[in-house]
């Protein structure tokens, strides 16, 4: 295959396991750069023929980032959230951006529950009662979210996983969106408070 039809890419923010992964699955016409660093630098990028960046949340993208990456025209982050990266200079340049949408969610979403109900069976008091050689169990009843109201702001992804979860447990859900809240001022009775 010759140089001219291979695809320049610059993995940045990659563990050295990633990496090894990546490298095993990658098509044989991608020449693939990787560094380790967060921050990119002229040293990380080597290669002025990148066309595509893959970027994850450490790794902020903006105009100095981009001025070193001539002929880049995708930046693809590996997460969720795309605010570490200029959208404004990227349409700029032309460059498309992708992310993935649903990157974490259910992982977010039940350690939000995990969380709850460690507050909810004072799990971080009983563990440190076992480790001193103590078993009382007085003051460590907790309460059950069965019954319980669970407030929610922002119905994205992990928003509706987390509703999902707490109806799982038989809890009331009350939920906002701002989005959603927004969209529905045009109505004449916008209700942007609404149960599950």
């Amino acid at each position: 295959m010759t140089a001219q039809n291979r695809l320049s890419v610059l993995f940045s923010d990659i563990a050295p396991a990633d990496q090894a992964a990546l490298q095993q699955r990658l098509p044989t016409h991608w020449h693939a750069h990787f560094v380790q660093n967060e921050r990119l630098v002229v040293s990380d990028v080597g290669d002025e023929d990148t066309e595509v960046l893959c970027v994850f949340v450490r790794t902020r993208v903006d105009e100095s980032v981009l001025r070193l990456l001539p002929r880049v025209r995708l930046v693809a982050t590996r997460s969720a959230g795309f605010d570490h990266i200029d959208l404004q200079a990227c349409r700029r340049r032309g460059i498309a951006v992708c992310h993935v949408p649903d990157y974490g969610s259910a992982s977010v979403a039940e350690h939000a529950f995990a969380l709850l109900l460690g507050v909810a069976r004072h799990l971080t008091q009983a563990h440190e009662r076992a480790r001193q050689g103590s078993f009382a169990y007085r003051g460590l009843t907790g309460f059950e979210l069965e019954g319980k109201t669970l407030g929610i702001v922002g119905l994205g992804r992990i928003g509706r996983h987390v509703a999902r979860i707490a109806l799982g447990f038989g809890m009331e859900v009350l939920a906002y969106d701002p989005a959603l809240a927004h969209r529905s001022t045009s109505r004449q009775h916008p209700s942007p408070a609404s149960a599950w």
